[in-house]
């Protein structure tokens, strides 16, 4: 009910790579839940959950293939920081799946 009062829709559990990349698609950002670990590479926060917001994707100019995400991540210093799709896509599988888009 929160999130539709806010008119954002929340993915299912163990959302598809191809649906957060459609939503991501659509120019707005993403919140999404990562594996701190996975993400910062760091295996002191293996355990750990961490939310981040997508703001953009980089694609391969000639076949279109998602190269990887732009993300702002407040648990590091960086805004607009560039992760792999293999690196994100491991991070975010394995904590859940879960994204909210605005609608």
């Amino acid at each position: 009910r929160l999130f539709s009062m806010w008119a954002c829709r929340l993915a299912a559990a163990a959302a598809t790579k191809e649906e957060l990349f459609a939503a991501v698609s659509k120019g707005r950002m993403v919140i999404v839940s990562a594996n701190t670990g996975k993400l910062w590479n760091n295996p002191k926060f293996a355990h750990g959950g961490h939310v981040v917001v997508i703001t953009g994707a980089e694609v391969g100019r000639v076949d279109g293939e998602l190269l990887g995400y732009y993300i702002n991540d407040t648990g590091t210093d960086v805004g607009g920081r560039f992760i792999t799709a293999k690196q994100f896509h491991g991070a975010w599988e394995s904590h859940g799946g879960v994204f909210i888009e605005p609608r």
